[in-house]
């Protein structure tokens, strides 16, 4: 019951992750992946959950792991109740990522990938305009450019080396 006082999101989290674990060990992925789907519908207000910090700047390493749940160390960031709004978004849609890919469920991956993409550019862009200096104007085209691009990174071995050819850079 999340109005209950002691209700904390990290423990649920916890708990609604471990069956995750629990589900991928048994082979239900399909599973695994729901839980995760409904941590991401519960992240509406940051906030009531406990994150404070939307947490990113240019340069940073804000787009590291959208499509690798291992690249940063998310879960002892959220378990210790210091990960940004950016990092948890970026965790649960890697998370969705590998499960998916583990199904080659490819085409779900780009259509999350473009909802996901586009989510998180219209929060850098609030977050930009209610804390001018806080948040470089910039950040969000760089972020929207390296999430893309691992996103297509990811998907690369998925299509045939033959439907896709490197342009000739040769005249002819």
């Amino acid at each position: 019951n999340k109005t209950a006082p002691s209700w904390s999101f990290l423990s649920y989290f916890a708990l609604k992750e471990g069956m995750s674990f629990v589900f991928v060990q048994i082979g239900r992925r399909d599973l695994a992946l729901k839980c995760y789907d409904e941590l991401s519908n519960i992240l509406t207000e940051p906030a009531d959950m406990g994150i404070t910090s939307f947490g990113a700047s240019i340069g940073s390493d804000a787009a590291v792991g959208v499509v690798d749940p291992e690249a940063k160390h998310f879960r002892t960031m959220l378990l210790s109740g210091s990960i940004t709004e950016l990092d948890f978004r970026t965790y649960l849609f890697a998370r969705q990522v590998y499960l998916l890919l583990a199904d080659r469920k490819y085409s779900e991956v780009a259509e999350r990938g473009l909802k996901f993409i586009a989510t998180v550019a219209r929060r850098i862009a609030e977050e930009a305009s209610t804390n001018p200096g806080t948040i470089s104007p910039l950040l969000r085209d760089a972020w929207v450019f390296r999430a893309a691009r691992s996103l297509a990174d990811a998907l690369a071995p998925a299509i045939p080396s033959s439907a896709v050819s490197a342009p000739s850079l040769s005249k002819q």
